[in-house]
């Protein structure tokens, strides 16, 4: 015989679950998720942000977000969704190692730059100041931290 268990939890707010893209800006979306030729008249974030609650930033994995980037972002989305979030990926130089095809991915093969703590987070920060980031707060350098033990 089967049995089931219940497991009952304290909700302390209200859940809100938060749909959207991972990224924004792919050619072969235009004229399809997004008008062709969008860029010309209006950013994609602005567009995309009237018809989703978030995207994820997945160019923060490949070069840190420059903050006046973040920025833009944040006020393109707003002028179309006042509650909208953004997630973003951790840069590479954080999460893989530079010789990831060769050998795994570990605490001891990970190699991060001098710039890399400080540019993740101005970029991030840059869009948590906005309020736009899920949580209030990035783990950047705590997880640098770890990495250096």
């Amino acid at each position: 015989m089967l049995r089931c268990a219940i497991l009952r939890l304290p909700v302390t707010s209200p859940s809100r679950i938060f749909f959207g893209t991972a990224g924004w800006s792919y050619k072969d979306w235009e004229g399809i998720v997004y008008p062709a030729l969008i860029k010309k008249s209006q950013h994609p974030v602005e567009y995309m942000a009237r018809y989703f609650d978030m995207l994820q930033i997945n160019t923060s994995f490949y070069g840190h977000v420059k903050p006046e980037w973040g920025k833009l972002w944040c006020h393109k989305a707003r002028a179309a969704n006042p509650r909208f979030l953004f997630t973003a990926k951790l840069n590479r130089a954080l999460t893989h190692s530079p010789v990831a095809i060769v050998e795994s991915t570990s605490a001891e093969t990970i190699h991060i730059g001098p710039n890399d703590e400080p540019w993740a987070k101005a970029g991030f920060d840059s869009i948590a100041e906005e309020k736009h980031a899920r949580g209030r707060g990035y783990a950047v350098s705590h997880l640098v931290q770890e990495h250096r033990l």
